[in-house]
């Protein structure tokens, strides 16, 4: 008798990359990525079964980051039997009931992460969208030195600039800064972002490779010159923006000027002050304002009335129109045709619409939020005569931006046979070879290899039906002299809705060979030299060398650099030859440099890099450089105590031995504040620097500083913490602990002493707040000084919406209540769920509107009063 037996997880990382896969299957290989279910945003089929696949980008990935954007699946209680996503440790998610931000480790021994979707045959959701983030800065075992710099910037001034790292020069790969706004006046509530330069690698599906985020999470990417207005909410004293860049390629980056308007928290909608009408057969719409940007919190109608009874076709000519873009359907600015169609982003070209059938008149209206902004738009309007009951034959458009959108006639209304229509795509800039085509609808008259209606790519591929194809890169014919054309012919029959595509020019899209030279060199050693290629004869064009000195010893924090010949091609700025400091992003060039120059390792890296480029023209004889390494050069030790640092003034910084070097391990010592006077009652801490530990499962388990009972650990750069100061006690003492494991960085801290907002008064009617927009925050009162007031009842009432709302998705950012048996003390009730006591950070929660609205309470008793609490909340739809 033989016995069989199959062996699960047998197959190694090639097998599983050969294998195969089913339609649904989908592979990411990249550092950032995404993975979504069948049909998403529709709703996925019954007995589905996909496979997602992550393999590790780079040795030093040891983490992948799993953020949640939307997570609907088919709800099933206990053990997840129906519809659900399984985790590589076979854990399965079946609900919103998990955290919208997951890590998970790579296995020491395998290169590839595997996740499983499955569907049962009965009900579906809308399903999930997942971002994909494969990180570096989180190996345990070696420790891997990020990759990012330090390029965190932060604005506290009513005026200021916020730029990329190394602007006016190109930023570099693996980028991620955060950019703060510090609200400068208690009466700021709106910031003005004037982004005078913007360029930043474009990407197709929402911006996912390179973008600046900005804190309503939208993204922008591409090119873009214009203002943006953001708001800082009541009950938070700063929002953040952050930039992102991955692995691949890097562009010159952005400027953007920083301007927070004074006296700007009592705005107000300009609902009806703005509305305009055109009964000529021309005239011209445009936003609010235009050409300045249009302002947060508008309403406009715009009324186009007949100009006699054989019009019934408009042709729209969009001179400009660029409007905030948001993924989520135009959910946040936007402008709504009469046939509810949503427009936004950038669009150029022109465009057919109809007036209602029976109607005089077609309404057009356009909506602002209350976040950002932009240019606005100014829009042709002609109407056709004689063009009732005929097929509008002249149904040609035009894309001449880096961004566009096409759309078949009517769309989305029926189109009409015998239509022959060109969309001509023409090249705004010479770096551009290749277009991305992305399908939003697709409903054209199926037949055998299209021969009936289809769409026709520039590269004679047909396309009909109604199944979605997946993003078409198109390339530019060398001889078309920068034009492309793409054609929708249809037949005397059958007809559909047609097709709505979003058009982007790739910029930097063109071939280009990289350097023949290899000249890259590494250090390991206490001195040695670096030099050009040839040297001591000219180095050659197009030459890219790379210097990598990796740090000797622990206690070698400094290198120095002595200047035995230097001659590179002169240029201002240093832009044909130059050797660059990767640390410092310093550009040398020109003759000689100063003899001797000491470059410190930037901490938490075990290395430092030189680069040096040159150009396709002038060369010259090169450098020759002696590196040595110093060991011995980090900060003094201080020897231990059981204080480490003390604070009496209003103001200070308080950091960790050796900073920026590494602090040391089994630290068990105290930062202790002394109260400067009577009349302080709080502490702002800022976190200008902060790499302690790392979190595991939630917890600060091993280095970490506590303040006022929470501990603090990861990085945490750019946060700010506000702490009371007890009526009876005139010393807070923060503590920080380290094992005997290796050291993670070290901190930085800025503290103020405040004796602003001590006596806060919050009554309920103060406190209580309606929401009917789509998504919304509520913030405790007196979160800010990290203690709500006693003895309030604060009502939130949270409105649908629209009318297919039945849940909202509650993200708990911070909770910290007073915590106490059935929460009969303080406690926020949410319908019939009480909570109190603590939560965890970023934690998530669904819960179904009982009506048509669903009542949040916030209660607190006369005792002891804590942080309080800060929610993101989202109507989902059923």
């Amino acid at each position: 008798m033989i016995q069989l037996k199959q062996v699960p997880n047998s197959c190694s990382d090639e097998d599983v990359r050969r294998t195969g896969g089913r339609d649904c299957d989908q592979h990411i290989q990249e550092f950032i990525g995404r993975i979504t279910t069948p049909n998403f945003p529709g709703r996925y089929g019954p007995n589905q079964e996909c496979v997602f696949s992550i393999q590790r980008a780079d040795s030093h990935i040891c983490q992948v980051e799993l953020e949640f954007r939307v997570f609907d699946l088919e709800p099933s209680w206990g053990r997840c039997d129906k519809d659900f996503l399984e985790l590589p440790n076979s854990s399965r998610l079946c609900n919103g009931r998990h955290k919208q931000i997951q890590r998970l480790d790579f296995p020491h021994d395998k290169n590839v992460l595997t996740l499983k979707f499955v569907s049962d045959s009965n009900g579906s959701g809308t399903g999930f969208d997942i971002v994909v983030r494969q990180l570096q800065e989180f190996c345990r075992l070696p420790a891997v030195p990020p990759s990012r710099k330090r390029c965190d910037q932060e604005v506290a001034t009513v005026s200021g600039s916020l730029l990329s790292p190394g602007f006016p020069n190109d930023y570099g790969p693996n980028e991620k800064c955060i950019f703060s706004i510090r609200r400068a006046e208690p009466t700021v509530c709106s910031v003005v972002l004037d982004i005078r330069n913007f360029d930043v690698e474009s990407s197709i599906g929402g911006c996912t490779k390179d973008y600046l985020e900005f804190p309503d999470l939208t993204r922008l990417c591409g090119t873009y010159k214009g203002k943006k207005i953001i708001d800082i909410p009541r009950g938070l004293d700063s929002v953040k923006l952050q930039f992102v860049s991955d692995r691949s390629g890097s562009s010159k980056g952005f400027e953007i000027y920083v301007d927070q308007m004074v006296d700007s928290c009592g705005g107000s909608s300009s609902s009806g002050k703005c509305d305009q009408e055109i009964t000529s057969y021309k005239g011209i719409f445009s936003s609010p304002s235009y050409p300045n940007d249009y302002s947060a919190n508008q309403r406009c109608t715009y009324t186009l009335r007949k100009a006699d009874s054989s019009v019934c076709v408009v042709e729209l000519d969009f001179h400009q129109f660029d409007i905030e873009f948001s993924r989520d359907k135009c959910s946040r600015d936007f402008l709504e045709l009469p046939d509810g169609t949503r427009l936004c982003g950038m669009i150029s070209g022109s465009r057919l619409v109809e007036f209602p059938v029976g109607s005089d008149s077609a309404t057009f209206t356009f909506y602002s939020d209350n976040y950002g902004s932009g240019r606005g738009f100014e829009i042709s309007v002609v109407q056709r005569k004689s063009s009732c009951g005929s097929v509008p034959t002249d149904c040609d458009q035009e894309v001449t931006d880096i961004s566009g959108r096409f759309s078949s006639p009517s769309f989305p209304r029926i189109y009409s046979p015998g239509l022959h229509c060109r969309y001509i795509i023409r090249r705004p800039d010479p770096s551009i070879c290749k277009v991305d085509i992305a399908f939003r609808t697709l409903d054209i008259e199926y037949s055998a290899f299209c021969v009936k209606d289809y769409f026709e790519l520039s590269n004679e591929e047909r396309i009909c039906g109604n199944n979605l194809p997946g993003l078409k890169t198109l390339e530019y014919n060398p001889a078309s002299g920068g034009v492309m054309t793409l054609q929708f012919v249809t037949d005397s029959y059958g007809s559909g809705k047609g097709f709505d595509v979003d058009v982007h020019q790739l910029p930097n899209s063109c071939k280009t060979l990289p350097s023949s030279v290899q000249c890259n060199q590494v250090i390991t050693g206490e001195k040695d030299n670096i030099r050009t290629p040839n040297y001591p004869d000219d180095y050659p064009p197009d030459a890219k060398c790379e210097y990598e000195i990796r740090r000797l010893t622990l206690s070698t924090c400094q290198v120095q650099l002595e200047f035995l010949d230097f001659d590179v091609e002169a240029d201002e700025g240093c832009k044909a030859d130059f050797l660059e400091i990767e640390s410092t992003e310093e550009r040398l060039c020109g003759y000689n440099q100063q003899p001797i120059k000491v470059i410190p390792f930037r901490t938490g890296f075990e290395s430092l890099r030189l680069v040096f480029i040159s150009d396709k023209f002038t060369s010259r004889r090169g450098f020759n450089i002696r590196v040595t390494q110093l060991p011995g050069s980090c900060y003094k030790a201080v020897g231990d105590s059981s204080t480490c640092d003390t604070l009496s003034d209003v103001s200070g910084v308080m950091q960790t031995f050796n900073y920026p070097a590494s602090y040391n391990s089994n630290t068990d010592c105290s930062y202790k504040v002394f109260r400067h006077s009577s009349a302080i009652c709080r502490l702002e801490i800022y976190f200008s620097r902060f790499d302690v530990g790392q979190a595991e499962s939630g917890t600060c388990g091993g280095d970490y500083l506590e303040i006022d009972g929470s501990r603090y650990c990861g990085i945490l750069d750019g946060q700010t913490v506000h702490v009371p100061f007890p009526k009876t006690e005139n010393e807070i003492d923060f503590l920080f602990r380290t094992d005997g494991t290796d050291q993670k960085s070290s901190f930085r801290l800025e503290v103020k002493q405040l004796s602003q907002g001590c006596d806060e008064d919050v009554s309920s009617k103060d406190c209580d707040a309606t929401y009917t927009k789509e998504t919304f925050q509520i913030i405790s009162p007196g979160y800010t000084n990290r203690a709500y007031p006693s003895n309030i009842n604060c009502k939130y009432t949270v409105k649908k919406s629209t009318f297919d709302v039945c849940a909202i998705e509650i993200k708990f950012n911070a909770f910290r209540l007073e915590e106490s048996g059935d929460c009969t003390k303080d406690y926020l009730q949410i319908g019939d769920v009480k909570l109190c006591g603590k939560l965890p950070y970023d934690s998530v929660h669904t819960y179904q509107f009982p009506a048509d609205e669903l009542l949040i309470t916030l209660h607190t008793d006369t005792y002891a009063n804590y942080a309080g609490f800060f929610l993101t909340g989202r109507q989902v739809s059923c």
